[in-house]
């Protein structure tokens, strides 16, 4: 089993040394119609909870957007009601119904196909000319190598990645991967939802960038983020894209 990098021929990293990170933004305002999708890492959520027995931590965690722009709106009068009777420590909430739209902020990502053979992948994106492929194995050393190479390349071109941000040389880059999940974009919670699926809801709450339509599901895609903390803080890069050396990863990478 592999991981597939469609591209063209001219920048496959074993001919060019080099490495394209893509980012959210980038994939949002992309012409390329193989790879665009406008809605990426936004999601939209509506909460039907209707006299519900609720740990409150555990709803609040579900509520916070976490790495995104986001914020519930009533929909219609809202009864958060109080302490429940019938379970001491929850909370009873007689009417909850509120909507949010989840807006991941801009952060840089890298994608590949989940495929048994490169030929898989060159079904899925055959206006590409060429492919390269590393095993499913060697996920962890891929990726971490592609985020030293990309710390190093942030730091070269801190200015023009972050303006507004004086970077300083405690900044780290971490790097988390997973499948996308294809999942309909607009989410109804609703009690028998939230009761049943509340960590995997919390999952996407936390995660946006990992959801699509089920309609890119032909592109098996699997996904690298890389957030980027400066003393704690998490930024985000107004570069739709940067180029980084391919040095780190070139042995893990099939010949």
């Amino acid at each position: 089993m592999l991981y597939v990098k469609s591209c063209y021929h001219k920048d496959n990293p074993i001919r060019s040394g080099t490495i394209k990170i893509g980012s959210l933004h980038e994939y949002r305002e992309i012409e390329d119609a193989q790879i665009a999708d406008k809605h990426e890492g936004n999601i939209e959520i509506i909460l039907k909870l209707d006299d519900m027995h609720l740990d409150i931590a555990e709803f609040q965690e579900f509520l916070d957007s976490h790495n995104s722009y986001a914020e519930f709106v009533p929909i219609g009068p809202i009864n958060t009601g109080g302490p429940s009777d019938a379970l001491p420590g929850k909370r009873h909430i007689p009417h909850f119904h509120a909507k949010s739209t989840l807006s991941k902020n801009n952060g840089f990502i890298f994608c590949l196909s989940d495929v048994e053979s490169q030929k898989d992948s060159e079904e899925i994106f055959n206006e590409y000319d060429d492919n390269w492929s590393f095993s499913k194995s060697k996920i962890e050393a891929f990726a971490l190598g592609l985020a030293e190479s990309l710390a190093i390349q942030v730091w070269n071109e801190r200015h023009a990645v972050f303006p507004k941000h004086e970077l300083t040389k405690n900044f780290e880059v971490c790097a988390y991967w997973n499948n996308i999940n294809y999942v309909e974009r607009k989410i109804v919670v609703d009690n028998f939802q939230y009761a049943t699926n509340r960590k995997k809801l919390v999952e996407m709450v936390r995660n946006p960038g990992f959801i699509k339509p089920k309609s890119f599901s032909p592109e098996r895609e699997f996904r690298i983020c890389f957030d980027i903390y400066d003393n704690g803080m998490l930024l985000h890069p107004v570069k739709k894209h940067i180029i980084i050396s391919a040095e780190r990863v070139l042995h893990l990478i099939n010949k």
